[in-house]
């Protein structure tokens, strides 16, 4: 897509989140993930840079939802369709998994075995429901 398709893509988001402290969090969320993957990455760390500095001097604080980020770094890593949708199920799977196991909801063996089976589950919904270049 390039920087101004991720801007097209990340402006449809911030309309979509309704909730202000939703919308807030999303960005902050992004804007860490833009330091982390720079750091992490270093062969994409000009373009998270160039991201980050679009974001910024856009003005508004809602812009760089941490989905369009992430995104944004599947592609330009040459992640698939299929595996970029998989890998942020995954993530959204544990982030909450981890929430129950901190909140001593579950247990942390229980955590791991209903991890274990959203994971399956995710991967045969991305499987069944991702068409690659195109929309899910």
């Amino acid at each position: 897509l390039g920087l101004r398709g991720w801007e097209e893509v990340d402006e449809k988001m911030t309309v979509s989140v309704t909730s202000n402290v939703a919308r807030r969090a999303s960005c902050y969320q992004g804007m860490g993930m833009m330091r982390a993957y720079g750091s992490a990455f270093p062969a994409i760390s000009e373009q998270m840079k160039a991201m980050k500095k679009a974001s910024l001097l856009s003005g508004d604080d809602r812009s760089g939802h941490a989905a369009t980020v992430f995104g944004f770094v599947c592609g330009l890593l040459g992640a698939s369709d299929s595996e970029a949708c998989y890998m942020h199920l995954y993530m959204q799977a544990r982030d909450q998994v981890s929430a129950a196991v901190r909140m001593n909801l579950i247990g942390p063996l229980e955590g791991a075995r209903v991890l274990a089976v959203v994971a399956a589950e995710a991967k045969v919904v991305v499987d069944d429901r991702v068409v690659e270049g195109g929309e899910v």
